[in-house]
């Protein structure tokens, strides 16, 4: 079973960024706007990062092995055409 350190700590890593980016936003009129933006963007980037890295370490859909074994099949053939030598059709006087 795979551990779940590395989304806890880019969890961590999110978190801590949006603390510093809600401490150090400039005051102003648009502060709200700001804070806002860069917080929901950190949100959007870790559900990003999380659900591409869970999906790959879980996937919903395995491959198939007769599938696997067709291809294999299908390209071993298409690799012996190739290789394989062939006549030459030119007329030779």
């Amino acid at each position: 079973m795979a551990s779940a350190f590395p989304v806890v700590l880019v969890l961590a890593a999110v978190a801590a960024a949006g603390v510093a980016a809600w401490s150090f936003t400039p005051k102003g009129p648009q502060q709200t706007l700001i804070r806002t933006s860069v917080l929901l963007a950190l949100a959007c980037c870790y559900l990003m990062w999380m659900i591409a890295y869970l999906a790959q370490l879980h996937p919903l859909i395995g491959e198939c092995r007769s599938y696997v074994f067709g291809c294999a099949d299908a390209w071993r053939t298409q690799m012996l055409a190739l290789v394989a030598p062939r006549k030459n059709l030119a007329v030779e006087e």
